[in-house]
């Protein structure tokens, strides 16, 4: 949350430095809402590969983001012979490309599938409701979150290979 408020700050700066005018600012919320479908993990060995990697092995500096964000955003990336699954970590269910295709449950974390449903994944039944606030100032939108942890599978002949996680490149030096 400090580093949301941090970020969130010096955009106001930066737009204050862009209007400097009393009054040209326009600042607005806008609420959005959509609806998405459940989705159940039908591959047992995938969901357990999954909660080893992201919750089960991670350091500490992993486990603290864990606690920081309450959900995961799921896009899938299509290649010739694979899939390439981003997992991004954020405090918002949001829907801003209008691409979710539905969510499921892994540990405590609700995760949004964007895209593409993956075979390990099949709908379930009901849907669920979700709302979120979007900041717009002026003509832009305040988006809080971008460089939120994000761990990276490559996903080929329904085995999972993590390719990349939060602070992969500071253990290397």
């Amino acid at each position: 949350m400090k580093r949301f408020m941090k970020r969130f700050i010096a955009t106001i700066i930066c737009c204050l430095m862009i209007f400097p005018v009393k009054g040209q600012i326009r600042h607005t919320q806008i609420r959005i809402s959509y609806d998405a479908k459940q989705l159940s993990i039908t591959n047992n060995t995938i969901q357990s590969e999954l909660e080893n990697v992201i919750f089960e092995n991670a350091d500490t500096v992993r486990s603290r983001y864990l606690n920081e964000y309450k959900y995961f955003h799921l896009y899938v990336e299509e290649h010739a012979d694979y899939q390439e699954f981003l997992f991004r970590l954020s405090n918002w269910p949001e829907n801003i490309s209008n691409d979710v295709i539905g969510y499921f449950v892994l540990r405590d974390h609700l995760v949004f599938v964007h895209q593409v449903l993956p075979d390990f994944l099949e709908y379930g039944g009901g849907k669920k409701r979700f709302t979120y606030e979007r900041v717009k100032i002026g003509h832009l939108y305040l988006d809080p979150e971008d460089d939120t942890p994000l761990w990276i599978f490559e996903y080929r002949d329904s085995q999972l290979k993590l390719t990349h996680y939060p602070g992969m490149y500071a253990r290397s030096r």
